[in-house]
């Protein structure tokens, strides 16, 4: 059943600088990361999935296309999270009660 007025935020905006590789793109068994975040999110009957991009918005966008999420892009190159959280909040429409927010 779906969840109504439930929103889940996953947060892929990074350098992934201490990595050395994208983080979210990585596979994990037959999945990448941000597709297996999706999934979950499927699974649980939320419906508004949004994913924060920046920094491999080119890498990312055909990945989430596909997973049919809605897509924010971060322009603001802070080095921390919260930046992104601002940007999906910023998106979120009048009737959202309820907010996850998944780091990638």
């Amino acid at each position: 059943m779906a969840q109504k007025n439930i929103t889940a935020v996953i947060l892929a905006a990074g350098r992934s600088t201490r990595m050395g590789q994208f983080k979210t793109l990585l596979k994990l068994g037959e999945k990448t990361v941000i597709e297996r975040s999706v999934s979950m999110f499927i699974d649980a009957g939320i419906d508004d999935i949004r994913v924060v991009v920046g920094h491999f918005n080119d890498q990312m966008e055909p990945v989430l296309e596909k997973a049919g999420v809605r897509i924010i892009v971060n322009r603001n190159t802070s080095p921390d999270m919260f930046s992104s959280v601002l940007a999906a909040l910023e998106s979120l429409d009048p009737q959202v009660q309820s907010i996850i927010i998944l780091p990638g």
